[in-house]
């Protein structure tokens, strides 16, 4: 985001960027807080223009949730919220001083949903759920209580669900402005979903969209594809975020293979080879070493930045 010429330059490979104070400073920026791999801001906006680059260069993409406190419309969308894709680009030009919130997620985190998106801005209107996704990360940033890590971990799961439900309840209400989804698109929105669940079948989604599981291959099949087969690779990809992220090292393999939707680790490792993943120990090695390199950038901008109301839980 720029404004007034103070760049918000988000790495989120160190988390932050050494570029963080001088937009603290343009921005209005109150508080930043890390919630494992999720990152929280607050910004109290001044009257100007907010611009999004969208990028494909970073070693890790973020997409961010943009939720203004008082939940009037976003300026130029009419919509209390809006999900910015990793490679979008926007400019939001406020009129007056503002009190926003940002949640930041790793766009791999959010897996085939973001690609839905088609890489356009998508508006979300205000519902019971963006109110309680606005709720909890107000919650979430002004928490002083000690942090534990099952705590950290739940609080980073939540956010991450609710933020995907935002954007799928978005798109399941046609707030892209495309005409009614296909059968197949709507089965993919639900396996994005539920996709963590084991008991999500292809009988199951079949049940839920209301016609039988041969219609549905049949519609796969027009594709090219199978739910089973997708239904696979979304678990896949899962895992391998999870994998990947240095937030998730202590889990594992089974632990992550429980949370991707697998009945155990063997189908797990059979997956990512069959989606032409690496094993799980080398993916986990890649996590360590993106762990040292973003606690390094992250010391180095806490020192250079000054703001000693960063904190990462």
């Amino acid at each position: 985001m720029v404004g007034k010429g103070a760049v918000l330059a988000i790495d989120f490979r160190g988390l932050l960027s050494t570029q963080l104070g001088a937009a603290a400073a343009g921005q209005g920026m109150l508080r930043a807080v890390t919630v494992r791999g999720v990152l929280l801001t607050a910004h109290q906006v001044l009257p100007g223009e907010w611009e999004w680059r969208g990028t494909t260069a970073a070693p890790l993409l973020y997409s961010a949730l943009v939720l203004p406190t008082d939940a009037l419309p976003v300026p130029g969308t009419g919509s209390a919220a809006v999900f910015v894709p990793s490679t979008a680009t926007i400019r939001i030009e406020w009129a007056q001083r503002r009190d926003v919130l940002v949640v930041w997620l790793p766009a791999f985190a959010l897996g085939e949903a973001e690609q839905l998106t088609g890489g356009r801005v998508v508006p979300v209107a205000e519902s019971r759920l963006t109110a309680a996704t606005r709720a909890f990360a107000t919650s979430a940033l002004r928490a002083k209580q000690p942090e534990t890590p099952v705590g950290d971990y739940s609080m980073e799961q939540l956010l991450s669900e609710m933020a995907l439900g935002v954007l799928l309840e978005s798109q399941e209400l046609g707030m892209l402005g495309e005409r009614a989804r296909s059968l197949v698109q709507r089965a993919r929105a639900l396996m994005l979903a539920r996709r963590e669940d084991p008991e999500l079948t292809t009988a199951v989604i079949a049940a839920e969209l209301h016609v039988s599981p041969r219609q549905l291959q049949r519609e796969f099949a027009r594709e090219g594809s199978s739910p089973s087969v997708e239904l696979r690779q979304m678990r896949a990809a899962l895992a391998e975020a999870v994998l990947r992220s240095p937030a998730h090292t202590m889990l594992g393999v089974v632990e992550v293979a429980k949370l991707s939707g697998f009945n155990s680790a063997l189908h797990l490792r059979r997956a990512l080879q069959a989606c032409g993943l690496s094993t799980p120990r080398e993916l986990r090695a890649e996590a360590l070493l993106l762990a040292a390199g973003a606690d390094r950038l992250l010391n180095e901008a806490q020192k250079t930045t000054g703001l000693d109301h960063l904190t990462t839980i």
